[in-house]
């Protein structure tokens, strides 16, 4: 008998409040380990500020986030990283001077465990997990499609610098992977092999959560959808629930309620 899958994600009445401004007001939600679960909503609904709070880029006012059975609050976002909470951001943070194979370094070095003392006494040791860290961007970069190693970042289309940075994301050997509007400013092609690569990052049981505005792209790929609205979840469900919700209808589009408002929605 299958017991109930682990919660990998956590959040519990997370409030903050900017001064007389509540941007964030009791939203809970629990993400299980190796789904793909979205957070929506309409401009202004509280989507990326959840994310700053959950990756520790800002405190909360209330509530708590837990990466499994460990609270979250108070920690740095480099601790968070360490115990296995890895984030995308909507505008690329690639060093666009730097070869791939470098920029996904950068996101190994959480994982990489050596002293001053390794570096000054026992080279052969730092070389051994330099040249593993090395191996590990190259194998990371061809599980998302990218070949030519050496190039540098710059050199690269919008939709390979984003590739790039989920590579250096999946270095830090995450169990929770938060994209922030990672179709944003991609072709149809691009968008199109990025849901597939998504998949993939589920098939092999890593928990995603992801915040997107192309509706259509949201759908195809989560398994279950929190929605928010000012600040508030007002609705949590299936792709096909979410569709028809009329209160997510409302939200999105006044109160057209007609073939196209659903068509908006995906």
């Amino acid at each position: 008998m299958t017991g109930a899958p682990t919660t990998a994600l956590s959040v519990r009445d997370l409030t903050v409040r900017f001064g007389g401004l509540t941007a964030v007001d009791r939203v809970s939600f629990e993400v299980p380990q190796g789904s793909v679960h979205g957070l929506i909503g309409p401009n202004g609904a509280g989507k990326t500020t959840v994310f700053n709070l959950i990756s520790g880029l800002i405190a909360p006012t209330a509530g708590e986030i837990f990466l499994e059975d460990r609270r979250l609050n108070g920690l740095a976002s480099y601790d968070r990283t360490q115990l296995g909470l890895a984030r995308t951001f909507q505008n690329i943070r690639t060093f666009q001077s730097m070869s791939l194979v470098e920029n996904v370094m950068i996101g190994c070095h959480s994982r990489m465990r050596y002293s001053i003392g390794d570096l000054l006494l026992w080279r052969r040791r730092f070389r051994s997990i330099e040249s593993e860290a090395i191996e590990r961007a190259h194998s990371l970069l061809r599980f998302v499609g990218l070949e030519d190693h050496e190039r540098c970042a710059g050199d690269l289309s919008y939709g390979d610098q984003r590739r790039v940075e989920l590579a250096r994301a999946l270095a830090s050997e995450p169990k929770v992977l938060l994209l922030d509007e990672p179709a944003a400013g991609l072709n149809p092609s691009e968008t199109e092999e990025l849901l597939e690569l998504i998949r993939r990052l589920r098939d092999i049981e890593l928990t995603v959560l992801v915040v997107e505005h192309d509706m259509k792209f949201i759908m195809r790929l989560c398994d279950r959808i929190t929605v928010l609205n000012f600040g508030r979840r007002i609705a949590e469900g299936i792709p096909n629930e979410i569709k028809a919700n009329p209160v997510v209808i409302e939200a999105y589009l006044g109160n057209e309620t007609d073939e196209r408002a659903k068509a908006a929605l995906g």
